[in-house]
């Protein structure tokens, strides 16, 4: 019938109750996510992490602080809809395009979304922030995620500087320019 079984494995640290499964096909993903996180081995793995996803979510932040502090110095007065910054972040994060991949092929985009929630909520949003404001900035959050993981998955065919203008014409259109509730913040404001 063409389908193989594949035997799963519990793994549990012995420092730990973390258990993890060994054989569910997500390895290499896993792997990949070990390399990149430097500094740990292993065993810090199972003693750091309860779950595969807290190992992913811990990447992703590293990703987006990497990323605020590298337009910190790149683009120091520039506003998150300057051309400028959407360049910046789209030519950023293309050097992450296979980790991209695999959480689409893992089906784990929601990842992405956090981190980008996560930027807003940290770098934009401030603790004076209404719920107004919150909500606009992850709508926006929402749509530069479903255009990045579709311009990804489509193998990245337009530039970066034609992606960045796709998002520069929106934000300067007058149907959403007009609103004067949400004033675009600086990109570095901390």
């Amino acid at each position: 019938d063409g389908i193989t079984a594949t035997k799963e494995i519990t793994e549990i640290s012995p420092d730990t109750k973390t258990t993890w499964r060994i054989g569910d096909g997500t390895a290499p993903f896993y792997n990949y996510v070990y390399c990149k996180i430097a500094g740990f081995s292993r065993m810090a793995y199972y003693r750091n992490f309860t779950n595969k996803d807290e190992i992913l979510m811990t990447y992703m932040f590293m990703l987006v602080d990497s990323f605020v502090e590298s337009a910190k110095k790149k683009l120091p007065s520039s506003t998150v809809i300057s051309y400028d910054y959407l360049l910046f972040a789209f030519q950023f994060f293309k050097g992450y395009k296979r980790f991209v991949d695999v959480l689409l092929k893992a089906n784990l985009i929601s990842v992405l979304q956090t981190g980008l929630n996560y930027y807003m909520d940290r770098y934009l949003a401030g603790t004076d922030a209404d719920m107004t404001m919150r909500y606009q900035m992850y709508y926006y959050a929402g749509g530069i995620c479903n255009l990045f993981t579709i311009w990804i998955s489509r193998g990245m065919q337009e530039s970066c500087e034609e992606m960045a203008q796709i998002i520069y014409d929106r934000f300067n259109h007058p149907s959403f320019a007009h609103n004067k509730k949400f004033e675009y913040p600086q990109a570095s404001p901390i």
